[in-house]
């Protein structure tokens, strides 16, 4: 849904020789340590590309301000008559068109096709050729129009209406998919794809659903998640993707903490990967899976999320979610469980969208409000208050007339169709704020 397009979408790691054990988006603020640049010194210098005529490439510094800023026409031009936050173009306001969240950082597309992201940048997640955090937004080097935007960890993917598919940021294990390990600070063209429709970026590994229903990952694998039947890909990363075994038929994918799952065109869901707290949600206690097993119970569903350790899937207008229960973020009266298989959330009957955090879980109501539940010591669930956890849903104050949301780690940000709300952890200014301190209530993104 593209505003309305849905971004679909995992930490402490002792050193970079180490298998990440125990991470969730959550975590994700806390950075990357034990390597050269990590998550907080960002890694090699500018990985922008060449020529513009080039499929995946990019134009250089000189098309990054290539914007939705006001255009001038002169004399009688409207946009000298109009207040528009995001910029004026062609006599109108430009709108944002999607909003997606990272493990800490923000990205909006923008009705001019610009995409325009905030955050912590030290390892390139930003996309505008700098290793610099922004609190406020800069714009995406090289990505025009694109079909699918996804936020991850420490890294970013778009798929372009070619089906070619762009990642940058965080390459620690090979996630941005370009054959190599190296940081990039603008988009760099995955190798062999060619026809994705839709991209998600999970924790430390990135996913795509080709045209023709099959699924291809890559990055982090000692969980099983990149579905191939192995678990090679921690010291040993599988830069470049791998087929996701037993499917031809999926519609979306969405990437967790070392899982993901994919909601295929029978409206079933199946998931591979790491299922130590119940991620795969098929009622089994194995440890891991590599290769793909059917949620239990669930049949006609319209979305799935995936969140740190957690799940969740939208039928209809009900929600059911499966997994990590520590913080409430599975929004069922039994907090502090596993569930196995899926719960259903009590009292919503009428989401139209979904969104996962590291363990908080959103939804948007049809009628344009937004309630949270979960994790909230960072005031994820935007309620004004710092009650943490909230195992039972609350209305987010003071947003009506939403029409997106996005969740991970350990914010949200939502859209009204003209302006950009995001609440949470704010360190490194990923909520578009100039004041870089969590927020339990909404803050206006300012552009």
């Amino acid at each position: 849904m593209r505003l309305l397009q849905l971004a679909l979408c995992s930490v402490a790691l002792g050193g970079c020789t180490a298998i990440v054990d125990h991470f969730s988006f959550q975590d994700l603020d806390a950075g990357v340590e034990g390597r050269d640049g990590g998550m907080e010194d960002g890694g090699r210098a500018d990985a922008g590309l060449r020529d513009a005529g080039d499929p995946g490439v990019d134009s250089g510094p000189a098309d990054a301000g290539q914007d939705a800023g006001q255009e001038d026409a002169g004399p009688g031009d409207p946009c000298d008559t109009l207040d528009c936050p995001w910029g004026c173009s062609a006599g109108a306001c430009v709108e944002p068109s999607e909003i997606v969240a990272g493990g800490a950082h923000s990205c909006v597309v923008l009705s001019t096709d610009a995409t325009r992201c905030w955050g912590k940048n030290t390892d390139g997640r930003l996309g505008d050729g700098s290793f610099a955090d922004s609190s406020s937004p800069v714009t995406v080097m090289g990505l025009p129009a694109h079909r699918s935007l996804s936020l991850g960890g420490g890294h970013s993917c778009a798929v372009r209406p070619s089906g070619e598919t762009l990642c940058w940021g965080l390459n620690l294990f090979g996630q941005l998919g370009d054959g190599s390990t190296e940081d990039a600070n603008a988009p760099q063209l995955v190798s062999g794809l060619s026809s994705a429709d839709v991209v998600s970026a999970g924790a430390f590994h990135t996913c795509a659903v080709l045209r023709s229903g099959a699924v291809r990952c890559w990055g982090q694998n000692d969980k099983g998640g990149l579905g191939n039947g192995t678990t090679t890909g921690t010291t040993t990363p599988n830069p470049e993707p791998v087929a996701v075994m037993d499917i031809s038929d999926a519609v979306s994918v969405a990437t967790g903490s070392g899982f993901s799952c994919a909601l295929r065109s029978g409206g079933t869901v199946s998931c591979w990967g790491w299922n130590e707290f119940g991620q795969l949600g098929d009622g089994t206690t194995v440890m891991w899976s590599t290769t793909p097993t059917d949620v239990v119970g669930l049949s006609g569903v319209d979305q799935v999320v995936a969140g740190g350790w957690h799940a969740c899937a939208r039928i209809g207008g009900d929600v059911r979610c499966w997994g990590r229960n520590d913080s409430g973020q599975l929004g069922t009266t039994l907090f502090g469980a596993i569930e196995r298989e899926p719960v259903d959330v009590s009292g919503i009957t009428d989401a139209v969208d979904i969104a996962a955090g590291g363990a908080h879980t959103c939804a948007l109501r049809a009628t344009g409000q937004v309630v949270c539940w979960g994790s909230n010591d960072l005031g994820q669930v935007g309620d004004g208050t710092d009650v943490d956890p909230r195992p039972t849903r609350r209305e987010v104050v003071g947003l009506t007339g939403i029409v997106a949301i996005d969740s991970l780690a350990n914010h949200t940000c939502a859209a009204d169709g003209g302006e950009v709300w995001c609440w949470g952890s704010n360190e490194f200014g990923q909520l578009g704020s100039a004041v870089v301190a969590s927020s339990n209530e909404p803050l206006l993104v300012m552009p």
